[in-house]
């Protein structure tokens, strides 16, 4: 019998989970070694949309889309794309459409911030998600 690691099949179940309208949450929970997190962005949503995560840890971004995507943690919220250029990056990662990419949000403190694609438009177009960090 084969088994799978607990991330492999969480990151497993974010992706069956891409196909759904609703909003969908994922936890995972603190460990010794960062555990990747799997994102996926498509056209204008991240999957999960509210991801909430214990440090330490890494986020991969996928580009499940047919455009360029970011997943972009804000210090601050903002409420309009426009500002999004002045507003402090905490974390960033930015993928081709195909392609993923990895960011170490161990540094953060807990708290819950916002993500946008910072990719012009996509903002306006919703994509806006939430991060929840909890305490390592």
């Amino acid at each position: 019998m084969v088994r799978i690691p607990r991330w492999l099949a969480l990151a497993m179940f974010v992706c069956a989970c891409g196909a759904s309208s609703e909003t969908t949450t994922t936890t995972v929970g603190s460990e010794a070694a960062a555990p990747a997190v799997v994102v996926g962005a498509l056209e204008y949503r991240f999957v999960p949309e509210i991801l909430s995560i214990g440090l330490p840890a890494v986020v991969e971004l996928r580009n499940d889309g047919g455009l360029e995507h970011s997943w972009t943690v804000l210090a601050e919220p903002v409420n309009e794309e426009t500002e999004i250029g002045s507003a402090t990056v905490l974390a960033e990662a930015r993928v081709e459409v195909g392609q993923s990419a990895s960011v170490d949000i161990s540094d953060l403190e807990p708290g819950t911030y916002q993500v946008v694609c910072a990719i012009p438009s996509h903002f306006s177009l919703g994509m806006v998600g939430e991060l929840r960090v909890r305490g390592g």
